[in-house]
């Protein structure tokens, strides 16, 4: 593998090929290594400026964190840096990173991972400036999940498995407790006054399934229409109740477009769209 200066630790959308190469198109061909990271724990707790809940991450003892490391140049870096607005950038430590166990040893060949003379490039996460669980305001959408299984599943069905039991917060109440809501002074991250109140629905459980009409930015609307079956399947066998409740709890049409217009995705979805699709003709 070419020694780049830099890779990214995608714990989320970032898992996604096709995601990742919507920011920045010359990754797009390039190979990412599957890993583990031990000391970190991803969770449902960035509230994002397009109005839902993303994936983010904290430093946590005894934690492990699967994921993809992503080599990039430091104008990549540069591209990502703007991507994840509401993030952090960390270095993580060589020696918190492994492969992850269940894949063949062929994806770690040539990498510093295996091969001592190679030098460990910088490695960096991103980190939610605060973190807050989702809420009505702000709930996990399917469309942005949908993203994140197809990159999982792209690399082995055990990942996506362990992608499942290794994430924390899918009902807010695991992360209630521990959320920091001291963010960033900055205006576009102040969610403060998004946390919703004692009106909110009784559970607290926000999951909306928007596959008929993404909020994601840049949802992939074939593909999880396409892959229904397969992907709720995994989804089931992980979270059988919250599961149930987002099949239920479907939003009216009116509050997702209230969303989309709020976050004012649809044209950016039109770009993305047209992004993705000259890049796959590229394949």
């Amino acid at each position: 593998m070419h020694q780049f200066p830099h890779f990214v630790f995608g714990y989320g959308s970032l898992i996604c090929s096709k995601s990742r190469a919507i920011t920045a198109p010359t990754v797009a061909h390039r190979k990412a290594i599957p890993v583990t990271v031990n000391g970190v724990e991803r969770t449902w707790a960035k509230k994002s400026v397009r109005g839902y809940t993303c994936m983010g991450v904290r430093f946590q003892e005894g934690a492990e964190c699967v994921g993809v490391l992503v080599p990039v140049s430091h104008k990549e870096l540069e591209q990502f840096d703007q991507r994840e607005v509401g993030y952090d950038r960390y270095e993580l430590q060589f020696n918190d990173i492994f492969p992850f166990d269940l894949l063949d040893e062929t994806w770690y060949e040539n990498t510093f991972l295996t091969n001592s003379y190679i030098k460990p490039p910088q490695i960096w996460v991103y980190v939610q400036k605060c973190m807050i669980p989702a809420n009505s305001d702000f709930p996990i959408v399917q469309s942005y999940l949908d993203i994140i299984l197809r990159g999982c599943l792209s690399i082995s069905e055990e990942f996506a498995h362990k992608f499942m039991q290794s994430t924390k917060g899918w009902h807010p109440s695991e992360l209630l407790d521990e959320s920091d809501n001291s963010c960033s002074s900055d205006s576009r991250f102040d969610d403060s006054e998004n946390l919703g109140d004692d009106n909110d629905e009784s559970d607290g459980f926000h999951w909306i399934n928007d596959r008929n009409d993404p909020i994601y930015v840049r949802a992939d609307m074939e593909y999880s229409i396409k892959k229904a079956q397969e992907l709720d399947n995994i989804l089931y066998r992980y979270c059988p109740q919250e599961f149930q409740k987002r099949m239920r709890k479907r939003k009216s049409q009116s509050c997702v477009k209230e969303l989309r217009r709020n976050s004012r995705l649809s044209g950016n979805r039109f770009m993305y769209s047209n992004i993705s699709t000259r890049l796959s003709m590229t394949q």
